[in-house]
């Protein structure tokens, strides 16, 4: 058994799960003891090596079970448990699912039809940008054109009001490669999501952030410098 969420809550996981998961311990421990020999420098060696041993982790996942867990990250967000910070928020942002990850197309469904406003990213890979735009209806969402990562973005052309333009965000939903319990994160390295982070705390300071991920996402730590923003909490199946 092993902690997913905090100290003190276990997960009984059949042997294939657990057997990733233990895969990604070890690459904790060795992350830990690399770490030690030349801090500063070695960091970007370090995330390097870290997301390609979780890539090949999440490789042996399939896509019925990331469908299983999507599934269960809804139920706590907003259908059965009705998490508190969701409820509050009437702002929200919510990255557009790579295969992979927590899907999140119906969670976007659920922010539309509950009334709250719903920003998706827009990616800028000039100079490493990431915007958060309102879409307003599912059917408006589901219009939106298909870029090179597969996923659905609302085009440069088209004007859309600017979460933090308009008054910021109260709850962003992040992806990651690998969560800590403790809200530790790390990407695919591009640092989107880190620089908006900043970006939102600049407009309010009072946001709350949530980490959607797969059980097996879920490690003890992962490798962070100071340029790194954490979540507030990991949402896990």
């Amino acid at each position: 058994m092993f902690p997913v969420i905090a100290p003190g809550r276990f997960w009984l996981r059949p042997r294939e799960q657990w057997c990733s998961t233990l895969r990604l311990m070890i690459i904790h421990f060795q992350s830990r003891a690399m770490s030690t020999l030349n801090e500063a420098t070695n960091l970007r060696e370090l995330k390097s090596i870290f997301r390609e041993n979780v890539k090949r982790v999440l490789q042996d996942v399939s896509q019925a079970e990331i469908e299983k867990q999507s599934v269960i990250v809804l139920e706590k967000l907003c259908q059965v448990l009705s998490h508190p910070e969701y409820q509050r928020a009437s702002r929200i942002s919510v990255y557009i699912s790579m295969p992979g990850e927590i899907s999140t197309d119906e969670l976007i469904r659920n922010i539309l039809e509950t009334g709250k406003k719903c920003y998706v990213p827009r990616f800028r890979n000039k100079d490493k940008r990431m915007d958060m735009v309102q879409v307003t209806s599912w059917e408006d969402f589901s219009s939106l054109p298909v870029v090179k990562w597969n996923i659905r973005q609302p085009s440069f052309d088209d004007e859309r009001e600017n979460a933090l333009d308009s008054g910021g965000l109260d709850l962003v939903m992040c992806p990651g490669l690998a969560f800590s319990p403790n809200g530790r994160r790390i990407g695919r390295g591009m640092g989107f999501y880190d620089n908006f982070l900043k970006r939102c705390s600049d407009i309010n300071d009072e946001f709350y952030s949530f980490g959607l991920a797969l059980r097996e996402q879920v490690v003890p730590n992962v490798p962070t410098g100071p340029n790194d923003c954490n979540v507030h909490e990991v949402i896990t199946a």
